[in-house]
């Protein structure tokens, strides 16, 4: 075989491993493109949630200090410092989910610059090679090549190689260029979100540190509270403004029932039986007193009628009963019912009233969490919140009613051994 017939083999070959060794790395580097935009998409997914929600806090915050700063009832300071609370720790809880998003994203961001390393190490081993390659065969020069060709097609077919050759080459080096560039660029973005992540635990820990603050502040007035005889008296006397207002809710509520009621039965016949299919029945709910199920189990810390405070001699009236329950333990309607109200009430913190027909109301005080909406169908034992302490002076517990046209009745009368 000649010299020139062995040049050209060699260069042949050459030609063959690297078209194979790029082909294999391309792949790579498009699949690490799409990561790249993935991970950065993912990254400020919740911005506008955590933004909004330090917003609702930021707010309850200022309301706080003007209702301070305006000597407001204790109720409405109790209240107001139970949702500064309750979104604080929702902002902590949407901090610290944040902060395990980002710090898994870390994770994949270290394995793909781990990737890209590997990547860049396959690309510049091939460049060299290809530098020695060239180093090695530097006499031959192109001009070379083609003089030697023993005919014209030789010639042409030596010419496109030699154009082949040297676009693999550029290519080569472009792709050293651009994986050196995206490993930078991976880097400076794991030094970015490392940065990130710090920044998001440090704020977890001012608000976390700001929940416990709050906390004790809640703690120190209901201590103020039991110690204070004149903030227990007014303490009293915003009670009953509160029983008052729910009162006239009740009648309201009522009203609007009985104009509801009216209105469908002056329509047709068919019209009337699907609306009042639309307002659940009592069933036997006025007919059968001591059968009703509790509506949670536990102790009773507070019966119907006027109590007397045992340290200052004052009296207020409870219109319902209180039973104390573990936080969070579900609370159940007593009977079948559609829900006409399900909101916070000043005094009653989050409070369910559910309508019975025939003027029939039950009532479920200091939830922590409302389950229902207003207008749900409920069917006797469906779960309606969990037992809570808000607006509550005396830790978790259920305010329980049963109203019958507007007027308070003892719930122990129709309640199951009651």
């Amino acid at each position: 075989m000649s010299s020139v017939d062995l040049r050209r083999r060699q260069l042949l070959i050459a030609l063959a491993a690297a078209t194979m060794l790029l082909a294999q790395l391309r792949p790579a580097v498009s699949q690490l493109k799409s990561e790249i935009e993935e991970f950065d998409a993912r990254i400020g997914e919740s911005e506008g949630q955590l933004e909004d929600l330090a917003r609702q806090l930021q707010s309850a915050r200022d309301r706080r200090r003007e209702l301070e700063g305006e000597e407001s009832g204790i109720l409405h300071r109790l209240e107001q410092s139970e949702e500064e609370l309750e979104l604080a720790g929702r902002l902590v809880r949407g901090l610290e989910g944040r902060e395990r998003r980002l710090t898994r994203e870390i994770e994949a961001l270290r394995a793909t610059i781990g990737e890209t390393e590997d990547d860049l190490k396959g690309r510049r081993l091939l460049l060299a090679r290809r530098l020695r390659g060239i180093y090695l065969h530097g006499n031959s020069h192109p001009l070379q090549v083609l003089l030697g060709a023993e005919s014209f097609t030789d010639a042409f077919s030596r010419l496109r190689g030699l154009r082949l050759v040297a676009a693999q080459d550029r290519d080569l080096y472009l792709g050293v260029r651009q994986t050196r560039r995206t490993l930078d660029d991976r880097h400076q973005a794991l030094e970015r979100t490392v940065v990130e992540v710090s920044g998001i635990r440090e704020q977890a820990e001012r608000e976390e540190a700001a929940i416990a603050r709050r906390q004790q502040a809640r703690q120190d007035l209901l201590e103020e509270v039991r110690a204070e005889a004149e903030a227990q008296q007014r303490l009293e006397r915003e009670l009953e403004q509160a029983a008052v207002e729910l009162e006239a809710l009740v009648a309201e509520l009522e009203r609007k029932r009985q104009e509801t009621v009216a209105r469908l039965q002056a329509e047709r016949a068919a019209a009337e039986a699907a609306a009042r299919a639309s307002l659940p029945a009592i069933g036997s709910f006025g007919e059968t007193p001591g059968t009703l199920p509790w509506p949670v189990q536990g102790e009773i810390i507070s019966s119907f009628g006027m109590k007397k405070h045992p340290k200052y001699g004052t009296s207020t009236r409870n219109n319902g009963v209180d039973i104390r329950a573990p936080l969070g333990t579900p609370v159940r309607c007593v009977a079948d019912g559609l829900v006409a109200y399900a909101d916070r009430f000043l005094g009653y913190g989050k409070l369910i009233l559910v309508e019975h027909g025939d003027g029939v109301y039950t009532l479920y005080g200091h939830l922590d969490q409302i389950g229902v909406t207003v207008g749900e169908v409920l069917a006797k034992g469906d779960v309606v919140g969990t037992v809570g302490d808000t607006g509550s002076l005396e830790g978790p517990k259920l305010h329980f009613e049963v109203r019958q046209e507007g007027a308070p009745v003892d719930p122990l009368s129709w309640l199951q051994g009651g």
